[in-house]
């Protein structure tokens, strides 16, 4: 399953990024953000994915990349 996590002004505990990352089932996550402090988060939650993560500052990006990742499974 693709997953689209918005990340605009939010604050993740260590525990829950490490949670965040193991989660299962989980094909490709994009992360649209709109400041630097949004782009830390997501890297460092990145840290710990099984999978692709990328992070954007346009959700229109972030949905053409998700739509890219599903494509190339096919």
């Amino acid at each position: 399953m693709p997953m689209l996590s918005e990340m605009t002004d939010v604050e993740f505990s260590a525990a829950a990024r490490y949670q965040f990352a193991q989660s299962t089932g989980v094909v490709a996550i994009a992360v649209p953000g709109s400041s630097a402090v949004d782009r830390v988060i997501a890297s460092a939650t990145s840290r710990e994915t099984k999978y692709p993560h990328e992070f954007f500052t346009s959700r229109t990006a972030a949905v053409t990349w998700l739509q890219e990742i599903i494509g190339s499974r096919d």
